[in-house]
């Protein structure tokens, strides 16, 4: 149930997240492409009915928690163009 919600909702390839359960106690290990990505797969853990804790041993290479959205880019691009005139 928890594979398929990671696969399916996430698109994640499968040997990519471990996943273990004892207890109602769920263990997601492995490695993520984005940290904005390990919030999501966390979240979506907790919400599975039968769920009453999740241990987080997710790593990520890029923490994109910083970045601008695409609305504070186009807004930076165009105040830095305006700089130049």
């Amino acid at each position: 149930m928890i594979e398929d919600v990671l696969v399916g909702a996430l698109w994640l390839a499968p040997r990519g997240i471990d996943v273990s359960v004892v207890e109602g106690v769920v263990t997601l290990t492995g490695h993520m492409e984005r940290k904005s990505e390990t919030e999501i797969a966390l979240s979506m853990t907790r919400r599975i009915d039968g769920v009453v804790g999740v241990v987080d041993q997710l790593t990520y290479r890029l923490d994109d928690a910083r970045l601008p959205t695409p609305e504070q880019a186009l807004h930076g691009v165009a105040d830095d163009w305006l700089r130049r005139l």
